[in-house]
């Protein structure tokens, strides 16, 4: 389900549409500089964060699509809009669960893990999943960077053969990993 908000000065932001409560902290929101979407700088303090799809600065302007999202604290779960295009998360470390949309047409999540639109690419596998044990889907070509940096319980990992690439720091910090299966 799309979100939509409309300029709020509130701690709670929550979907114009729906009522959902999207996350609660410091936001703001900047228009990009061909006007056609806005980006969205966000410190939240509830441990879930819902990307809104769509944004607005007053009641009788039209909603654009929120494109870039810059996440600054620490969430537990993530779930991504169908208008994401770029996203970055500076704190990695309470991330235990991602979950996309199918409409969004740059990322994708199995299982919680986040991967391009392709699922060819393994982006980012939270610090915080429960699971001890994963093994990366069949079909996936690369691991992206810093993708299981500081993954805190996981003990044994499988790459499939159809793993051709690893990019640099994919597994920084991961000191917990005792078995991994390569190619």
């Amino acid at each position: 389900e799309a979100h939509y908000v409309t300029q709020t000065d509130a701690e709670t932001v929550v979907c114009d549409r729906c009522g959902a409560v999207l996350y609660t902290g410091s936001s703001s929101f900047a228009l990009s500089e061909d006007g056609t979407g806005y980006a969205l700088s966000v410190s939240p303090t509830s441990e879930k964060f819902i990307m809104p799809a769509y944004y607005r600065e007053g009641r009788f302007d039209d909603y654009l699509p929120v494109k870039d999202v810059f996440i600054n604290e620490s969430v537990s779960s993530l779930e991504f809009s169908s208008t994401a295009e770029s996203v970055e998360i500076r704190n990695r470390d309470e991330l235990a669960e991602i979950l996309v949309p199918s409409e969004n047409e740059h990322y994708s999540s199995d299982d919680g893990v986040l991967f391009d639109s392709s699922g060819e690419t393994l982006l980012l596998y939270p610090a915080k999943r429960t699971e001890t044990e994963y093994a990366i889907p069949d079909g996936t070509k690369r691991i992206g960077e810093y993708a299981f940096e500081d993954c805190q319980t996981l003990k044994s990992l499988k790459i499939p053969d159809s793993v051709s690439a690893i990019g640099e720091y994919a597994f920084e910090d991961c000191l917990w990993i005792e078995n991994a299966t390569l190619p």
